[in-house]
């Protein structure tokens, strides 16, 4: 079934694009049952499916993955995509193709993937001690830097 809206996805263009760019999101799917696979979610306060989704920068589907209710780790969100890409390329390969997504799949897997098979990505990163510290720290020399500077209102007159 991936396979087939996969290829959906690549027939829908009248022609090969020169990029694509594909949005990769979860989203939350209650269940009402003892299904397999459901996990309980403490964020949702409920148990469910957590599935993943990818649409294409237009909106058009182009994949979607039945998981259970927790954040993905970066060897599943690396297989998920090395799959996704594999098919894509399989009927377009030399497609550019720029992956967009929440922090969630910025791991050192996904990152490592995308790195070795050439894919653009704009991700997420979650703020964390570390990354706040770094960020005061560039904003704070940034500010001496400006404030350094001769006033280039004066040095116009």
């Amino acid at each position: 079934m991936g396979r087939a809206l996969v290829g959906l996805f690549c027939a829908s263009f009248r022609q090969v694009p020169r990029r694509i760019v594909l949005d990769l999101d979860d989203t939350f799917d209650p269940v009402h049952g003892g299904q397999q696979l459901r996990l309980f979610n403490a964020y949702y306060d409920e148990y469910g499916f957590q599935p993943s989704v990818v649409f294409g920068g237009e909106g058009r589907p182009v994949a979607a993955m039945l998981r259970p209710a927790r954040r993905p780790t970066g060897a599943e969100a690396r297989s998920f995509l090395r799959r996704l890409v594999r098919e894509i390329r399989g009927h377009w390969p030399r497609v550019q193709i720029l992956i967009r997504a929440d922090s969630h799949f910025c791991a050192p897997e996904v990152l490592d993937f995308c790195r070795a098979a050439r894919i653009d990505f704009a991700l997420g990163v979650a703020a964390t001690p570390t990354l706040r510290r770094h960020v005061t720290a560039l904003e704070a020399s940034t500010a001496a830097r400006q404030a350094a500077r001769p006033d280039q209102s004066k040095l116009r007159r």
